[in-house]
């Protein structure tokens, strides 16, 4: 079978393996490694591909630790799963990143929740716990771009006031 190089290692003991690992490290950006990327470059043709490929929510999955499901639907964190619960218990009909917008810089926005009152659409709701300043920039375009829907920002106090999360920030179940 498999043994870890790690078994039976404690952080006293295991000098050995962390130069190991550090050596591979240092080799590997070195490029001495058989496959590296090393002095490789991609052409533009491929590098816009990449870069196509990685944008939007819909190909999201590289965020393998962010995936929090709740009815079926792959949201991004967990004050999006507690947000979608506090709507079903205040019997508000949502959907979760239903559309995106088509921004004047190229970009486009995927608000996180969109509210109906009977069947007619009301408004958007974005949860942000970061807001990070080129989402900042993106959500204030989107305002002044589309200033007849109504769109909310939902940040740490409007969740803690609602009673989504608690005073430490966790989603409350």
């Amino acid at each position: 079978g498999y043994t870890p190089h790690n078994k039976g290692k404690t952080k006293e003991n295991c000098v050995g393996v962390l130069k190991q690992n550090l050596s591979y490290k240092n080799n590997f950006s070195k490029g001495l490694f058989k496959g590296s990327f090393a002095g490789k470059k991609h052409s533009l043709e491929i590098k816009q591909k990449i870069k196509n490929s990685m944008l939007g929510n819909k190909n999201a999955t590289h965020r393998v630790d962010r995936q929090n499901f709740y009815k079926g639907v792959r949201m991004d964190s967990k004050w999006e799963v507690a947000t979608a619960k506090y709507f079903d218990s205040e019997g508000i009909n949502w959907k979760y990143n239903e559309k995106g917008y088509c921004l004047s810089n190229g970009s486009y926005l995927y608000p996180d929740f969109f509210i109906y009152e009977n069947g007619i659409f009301t408004k958007l709701i974005e949860v942000k716990g970061l807001f990070r300043e080129r989402n900042k920039q993106k959500f204030d375009l989107f305002k002044k771009e589309y200033p007849e829907i109504n769109i909310e920002l939902w940040h740490r106090r409007v969740l803690f006031e609602k009673g989504i999360i608690d005073v430490n920030g966790y989603a409350r179940e």
